[in-house]
């Protein structure tokens, strides 16, 4: 689908409507409110207050008034159905398959086990629509949603006044580059407390890590740290060729030992990329930046600024980084650990 490159950076969630939606359960929540809505007719439009008691909001209150804002985005004080079920499923806690069977079984009209091409065409709409209404990412083209709707009958060979299957369309989704790293991007959206969470993680095992290898002096051997494999295992298990280079930056210059404080730079700046790398693409668009650099940071405040524009290349000059294409990791970490004062301190 179009603006696919969109969809390569990990989404990151801070408002309160997107994290009322993170925090609930497929298994519980979600199949509580499709049952619900089944139960009540299934009807295509909500009003205000359908759609507070189906997503369990307080009638009246800012955050059902916002959330139900940021989907009428007609102003006709009513929101689609299927877009609000689909962004609840996809935002929801709960694996990649199970949510891939919700999603069907809303569209699965005749019940079946089967989608005709106008079926699939809504679900992708619905899914698109609604996802980037509540998370505020780059909205799909009609041509672009029926261009992946024909995308998928094609995969099989299918007419496209054929039926595709169940199955069927699961193989479509996990083999189409760009329709998995969409799906993936919303399954795997995060927000800022799960990020510092992962964070901290890596951190805390490399500080054992160092601490053994040093047996608690200033500095460690180079080859007392990469013994056993555990400290490549902490960085996220990169490459050969991106693990020397992450070791290039580390060491001293007698190349045989790294200190503790060049040790929790590098790493730090490291866990920074490596948490928001979700496609393991060892890059990260400039946009990410903000978020970059507030996880870094020792003590971190409120949320990462959402900069863009002018603000952003400004912030990414000042950095010596590309405000344009993509930010590899080398270029962040060789930053970020040589920063003054420290990101850490």
């Amino acid at each position: 689908m179009g603006q696919g490159s969109s969809y390569g950076r990990l989404l990151v969630l801070q408002q309160e409507g997107q994290l009322h939606l993170k925090n609930a359960q497929l298994s519980k929540e979600v199949s509580d409110r499709l049952r619900t809505w089944q139960e009540d007719g299934a009807p295509l439009g909500l009003s205000s207050e359908m759609f507070g008691a189906l997503l369990g909001l307080q009638g009246g209150s800012d955050l059902a008034t916002s959330v139900f804002r940021a989907f009428d985005t007609d102003s006709n004080q009513k929101v689609d159905a299927f877009e609000v079920l689909s962004a609840s499923i996809m935002l929801a806690s709960g694996s990649l398959e199970d949510k891939i069977e919700a999603l069907f079984s809303i569209f699965d009209f005749s019940g079946t086990g089967r989608l005709n091409f106008d079926e699939v065409n809504i679900l992708l709409a619905s899914f698109c629509r609604g996802l980037s209404k509540v998370c505020g990412t780059p909205a799909q083209t009609d041509t672009d949603i029926v261009q992946a709707t024909r995308q998928s009958f094609d995969c099989h060979n299918l007419p496209y006044d054929k039926q595709i299957t169940k199955e069927q369309l699961k193989r479509w989704i996990r083999h189409d580059v760009e329709a998995a790293s969409i799906l993936d991007n919303f399954h795997k959206a995060s927000s800022t407390s799960e990020l510092e969470e992962r964070f901290s993680a890596m951190e805390q095992q490399q500080a054992e890590i160092f601490q053994k290898a040093s047996e608690g002096a200033a500095d460690a051997s180079l080859d007392a740290l990469v013994a056993g494999g555990a400290f490549k295992q902490s960085l996220g298990n990169p490459s050969d060729d991106v693990f020397r280079g992450v070791l290039k930056l580390m060491v001293n210059a007698d190349n045989t030992t790294i200190t503790a404080s060049r040790f929790v730079a590098v790493a730090r700046a490291w866990n920074a990329f490596e948490v928001l790398d979700a496609s393991q693409r060892r890059e990260l668009p400039p946009e990410d930046v903000p978020t970059l650099k507030w996880l870094c940071q020792a003590e971190r405040q409120g949320f990462p600024e959402g900069l863009a524009g002018e603000s952003l290349q400004e912030l990414c000059k000042s950095m010596n980084l590309p405000s344009g294409g993509s930010i590899s990791w080398s270029q962040w970490v060789s930053y970020a650990s040589d920063a003054s004062p420290p990101f850490g301190t």
